[in-house]
């Protein structure tokens, strides 16, 4: 039976692979060059208040909607006053109690 050439090898196969990773993380030194990192510190700034100000925006739009839909429908307003149901009241003379009844 054919077996590969490394005969799985883990340590040889892992070697393998970081150098082809590092090849390709780090082409040259233009990618470390301060002016590169400053440039793209200040587009990494652009996005994040970009990000932020938008957010402030669609959040403002949002609450101004809500408001506008709660008051829209009545949501708002102060329930309205009912008067309690008046119970009918029972002359103490009509009550009349069983002698077998027990109080809890």
């Amino acid at each position: 039976m054919h077996q590969p050439e490394d005969n799985f090898d883990l340590e040889k196969s892992m070697e393998n692979f970081s150098n082809s990773q590092s090849e390709q993380c780090f082409d040259g030194d233009e990618n470390l060059s301060i002016d590169n990192i400053q440039a793209h510190e200040q587009q990494l700034k652009k996005y994040l208040s970009k990000f932020i100000i938008y957010g402030l925006v669609i959040g403002i739009i949002s609450s101004i909607v809500a408001a506008v839909l709660l008051k829209r429908f009545g949501l708002t307003d102060k329930p309205l006053e009912t008067q309690p149901k008046q119970q009918k009241q029972i002359p103490a003379t009509e009550i009349k109690f069983s002698p077998h009844a027990t109080i809890d």
